[in-house]
């Protein structure tokens, strides 16, 4: 795609990561179009929460699914899932911000084989970024800062909306 004769690159910021006396920048981009589907492909999707013995019901009885199967409840507060979602969620900040790191002078010792795991991969990144003592709330802020870059913020949005929604 070209738009005005040109291929437009991604958009780039930074955030800064704080050290006592001393401060490292890194650089971040825009992630392109589909990455955020791609990356839940290679992670193998969300887990699902287990069912319940129970059904979910109504004045009239059972609440049905398109099959006309009773609809189970799900458990969302289970140990084993709640686990599961939270180690699926950092896998995934961790696999979109490799994703959106625009920056050389980061260099991670752990790299994806060509016939390995991108599950395995992204554990041994966490399992690095722990040691190099980034925190959960640096990569979140990491995320934030992709996910920015990636979209309208929502005053860019408000703006877009003035020129183009009619009153």
């Amino acid at each position: 795609m070209k738009i005005a004769g040109k291929v437009p690159g991604p958009r780039q910021g930074s955030i800064t990561l704080d050290r006592g006396d001393a401060s490292h920048t890194i650089r971040l981009r825009a992630l392109p179009f589909g990455t955020d589907r791609q990356l839940e492909h290679r992670l193998g999707g969300a887990p699902q929460p287990p069912l319940s013995k129970d059904f979910v019901r109504n004045k009239t009885g059972f609440v049905r699914d398109e099959d006309n199967q009773p609809f189970r409840l799900k458990l969302f507060d289970d140990p084993t899932y709640v686990a599961a979602s939270a180690q699926h969620n950092e896998r995934r900040a961790v696999a979109m911000f490799l994703e959106g790191l625009d920056d050389n002078s980061v260099e991670f010792t752990t790299k994806l084989e060509d016939d390995g795991s991108f599950v395995e991969y992204i554990d041994k990144v966490i399992a690095e970024l722990e040691a190099a003592g980034i925190s959960s709330g640096e990569i979140i802020r990491a995320v934030r800062e992709i996910n920015r870059l990636s979209g309208l913020s929502d005053e860019e949005l408000e703006a877009a909306k003035e020129g183009f929604l009619p009153e």
